[in-house]
């Protein structure tokens, strides 16, 4: 019985993607592939944790002036003070971070933490050509597609592919976090700026940023400031039985529109709860 090759893009793999000498400019696959440099650095001090990461999708050389794919970079940098310890939840099975794949860092986890984070992003990050339906945007800003059925999970915990507020952004973010159980708390202040020229802006479409092109790395057109405050409260009454709350406050400082949202909401995961001495 025939079978037939699976293939990304309508390309089907060669030996060129996995070649290590290959110097990856316009040669991968015919902008069908593509390829990021990312670095990131962490260290710590004592209680202070401190990190920083670059991506790069596509660098414009000195003759490359109006190239077909211009300058695309992101950069982040931060640092988080472990003010004291506390006592872990223990095994939450529906905590987030359960299910969660990254990286192990020098984070600890629980007690309290204080820190200051920073992002920026360029105009033309994660963007692409409207390919094949448009799958050249390889990232998802607002939602995510949801795991367990069809639809989108509209949820400050739904996880996003990159910076969860797109390209052309910058962002100053101050925040808490403590955990000891049975409590556990949050609290962020987020200062967001954005440009006009996102992730669902068409491709090649450079309108709003011709005004600049000596510094593709600006960020785009009229510029949007936005002041996010985030609040979250949880109580595990067992392990696996927890109540929670959250309250996020969104004040658009160029439109003076402001928006507030008020979550309630119980966790349970009810084969481990001991009911007979839940409360």
């Amino acid at each position: 019985m025939d079978r037939e090759l699976n293939n990304v893009y309508g390309k089907y793999p060669n030996f060129l993607d996995a070649s290590p000498l290959i110097i990856w400019h316009d040669s991968n696959q015919d902008d069908y592939s593509n390829v990021f440099l990312h670095l990131v650095l962490e260290g710590k001090v004592g209680s202070v944790r401190a990190w920083g990461g670059f991506a790069m999708d596509d660098f414009d050389l000195p003759h490359e002036t109006g190239s077909a794919k211009p300058m695309a970079m992101g950069f982040s940098a931060g640092f988080e003070y472990h003010v004291m310890d506390g006592e872990g939840i223990g095994d939450a099975r529906f905590d987030r971070r359960d299910y969660t794949l990254k990286e192990d860092t020098f984070k600890v986890e629980n007690g309290l933490n204080i820190g200051a984070e920073w992002y920026y992003l360029s105009p033309l990050m994660y963007n692409r050509n409207e390919k094949f339906n448009g799958a050249g945007k390889f990232t998802i800003p607002f939602q995510f597609v949801s795991l367990v059925g069809e639809g989108y999970v509209y949820d400050r915990d739904a996880y996003y592919l990159g910076f969860k507020y797109g390209p052309d952004s910058c962002l100053f973010r101050l925040y808490g976090e403590y955990t000891d159980a049975p409590y556990e708390a949050s609290l962020s202040l987020e200062y967001l700026t954005r440009g006009q020229y996102g992730i669902e802006s068409k491709y090649g479409d450079r309108s709003a940023i011709d005004s600049h092109m000596d510094n593709l790395l600006a960020l785009a057109g009229e510029k949007t400031s936005v002041l996010i405050l985030d609040a979250a409260l949880g109580y595990y009454l067992q392990e696996s039985f927890k109540v929670n709350g959250g309250l996020q406050w969104q004040q658009d400082i160029t439109h003076n529109k402001s928006a507030y949202k008020l979550t309630l909401g119980v966790s349970v995961n009810p084969l481990d709860v001991d009911w007979k001495n839940l409360f």
